[in-house]
């Protein structure tokens, strides 16, 4: 009986370790496919951006804009960044940075650089050179909003920060 047990024992445990190496193999399988989806969708939403003749326009631009011009670049273009954002419910936000002082901010997708030139993501961004930086498991409080209602978020993110660049590798943001 003694034999007998530990026989069924040994049997009982190799498939329970069995089951849970397959259980713990399903469970990476898809978490794995879960990140390489969000993945192509963040790369998506930055080749939008940097394609977008409308985006690469405003961040061009200046103060002289006809009011119409902006008016008509947040009825379409902007209105269509927030619904690539909202249609991802894995992208919590969507941030534009500019280098162009000329231009405003349009809350809560684009902002003047110097709201992020602190943070040390900024500066490994700038040393890609144009490549992508990943800048996995941090807090998310890369803008610097001078406000008493301000406080700091406890989300953890991964975010995808790259360089703006058009004609003739000029630097618009980030």
């Amino acid at each position: 009986i003694v034999i007998f047990s530990l026989y069924i024992f040994s049997s009982l445990s190799k498939n329970a370790k069995h089951d849970a190496v397959n259980r713990a193999n399903y469970d990476l399988s898809t978490e794995y496919d879960s990140v390489e989806k969000n993945v192509y969708i963040m790369r998506n939403i930055i080749r939008t951006i940097d394609s977008d003749s409308q985006v690469i326009g405003y961040l061009q631009g200046d103060n002289n804009q006809e009011a119409k011009q902006l008016i008509d670049f947040r009825e379409t273009t902007y209105k269509q960044l927030i619904n690539l954002q909202n249609s991802n419910p894995t992208i919590k936000q969507i941030n534009i940075f500019t280098s162009n002082s000329n231009i405003s901010e349009i809350w809560p997708t684009f902002y003047k650089i110097d709201r992020i030139m602190d943070n040390d993501w900024y500066k490994k961004v700038i040393k890609k050179n144009g490549s992508e930086y990943w800048n996995v498991n941090h807090y998310d409080n890369d803008i610097v909003v001078k406000s008493t209602l301000n406080d700091e978020s406890k989300d953890v993110v991964v975010s995808l920060n790259k360089r703006i660049t058009y004609p003739s590798d000029k630097y618009y943001g980030i």
